[in-house]
């Protein structure tokens, strides 16, 4: 949690003239301020002392940047109808690849005292793996490198459908719109939203989307009128007020918005790449159809149930037919009538394994960042800054470890 008083300074003026914009544009802002917190970028304090409960900013519904307001003021498109006749329109794209390719093209010009706030490609560059080169994203650990390859395929999927429909705009261009749209969106799912699926619910919402995260933070919650954000405790003058982004890991966190905590809750490790090329296809099957397949974690205290059924599956030789013994001890297993004391070992060996093989690489990168270090000392703070970031999740994740090991001994 924020200390009792967070050190701020000024935002700056491009900051104090959004908030003064918003201010006569319908936006309620109430015992707050936006502020340059050091080691945090900007992000919002109280300017006194606040109960919980109160309304802190309201953001009206006719202030939020939607897939239906970029819709209006795109261009129109030219013709382009596919083999079996069909024209192909701006509804295939997501509305996160929509909203991004009207920033781009600079189709939207209302808001702009909004759209001088946020973030430039450089700025972007210093914090969000995304954008960084494939040499830096390497050295990741593969529980984030993991949750980046499928972000990228979403972007490159994107961009491919904003290029195929006609809209002339750079890849770079886009990129930096398409990162400005994924760090400042909320869940927004209004009446006529019922038969939207989930990841297209979203929206960009001024002033709130200045609101840092943390573990637990201040409400957010939306009508009819607009969102609100309500203090959840009681905060002193001076003190970072945080909204709660969602029960995230730092690997999320990393690729998603370009920052890790030094203390979440939530914090995980993922190992799908250690487990999934143990299973054969027949195994993954059989997990697919308990609802078992990917999603395999520890955290501090444990490897999660789901690697448990995996691993014991996979250690089914020949891949078991669905009448076999072994194959209905290990489904009771998953329903708890079976301790699976029978391969408890065989489970220890291979998560020792994991952690071995974790440990190595993280040894291998700590040390290719030291020798970055002294090869970089004349370089922009930049690459730096890159490399800091990698070493810290690094450590962070042999600090799970080792408190994990602990709980073996």
């Amino acid at each position: 949690m924020a200390a009792p008083t967070t050190q701020h300074l000024p935002a700056g003026k491009v900051h104090d003239d959004f908030a003064a914009w918003a201010s006569t544009n319908g936006i309620k802002i109430s015992k707050v301020k936006i502020a340059a917190i050091p080691n945090a970028g900007i992000g919002i304090v109280a300017t006194e002392d606040i109960k919980a409960g109160e309304s802190l900013v309201f953001t009206p519904s006719a202030s939020l940047l939607t897939r239906e307001v970029i819709s209006e003021v795109l261009p129109s498109l030219s013709h382009i109808t596919l083999k079996h006749g069909k024209e192909r329109t701006t509804h295939e794209l997501r509305t996160h690849a929509l909203i991004a390719v009207g920033l781009a093209i600079k189709s939207y010009h209302k808001q702009k005292p909004w759209q001088d706030v946020w973030p430039s490609y450089e700025s972007f560059r210093e914090y969000m793996p995304l954008l960084w080169d494939t040499a830096k994203q390497e050295l990741l650990p593969p529980s984030a490198l993991l949750h980046l390859n499928k972000q990228k395929e979403k972007f490159e999927s994107d961009f491919k459908k904003v290029k195929e429909l006609g809209f002339t705009v750079t890849r770079d261009e886009y990129a930096h719109n398409w990162v400005i749209v994924n760090t400042r969106t909320l869940f927004y799912k209004p009446p006529t939203y019922n038969d939207v699926p989930r990841e297209d619910c979203m929206c960009l919402c001024p002033f709130i989307d200045y609101f840092n995260h943390c573990d637990v933070g201040c409400k957010v919650e939306r009508d009819a009128k607009g969102f609100t954000v309500t203090s959840d405790r009681e905060y002193k003058a001076g003190e970072q007020i945080f909204v709660s982004y969602g029960p995230h890991n730092n690997d999320f966190l990393l690729c998603e918005y370009g920052f890790i905590l030094d203390n979440n809750r939530w914090d995980e490790v993922n190992i799908d790449n250690y487990i999934l090329p143990r299973l054969k296809p027949a195994h993954q099957n059989y997990l697919k159809g308990e609802g078992f397949l990917g999603g395999y974690v520890f955290d501090s205290s444990t490897f999660c149930f789901r690697t448990q059924v995996a691993l014991r599956i996979s250690f089914i030789l020949p891949v078991p037919t669905p009448t076999s013994v072994r194959l209905l001890r290990w489904r009771q297993f998953i329903e708890g009538v079976d301790d699976g004391a029978r391969e408890e070992v065989g489970v220890q060996e291979v998560f020792k394994s994991i952690i071995g093989q974790i440990k190595f690489r993280a040894d291998e990168v700590l040390a290719e960042l030291d020798d970055l270090q002294e090869s970089e000392k004349d370089i922009t703070t930049t690459s730096t800054s890159l490399d800091q970031t990698i070493r810290s999740r690094w450590e962070q994740i042999l600090g799970v470890v080792e408190q994990l090991e602990r709980t073996w001994q």
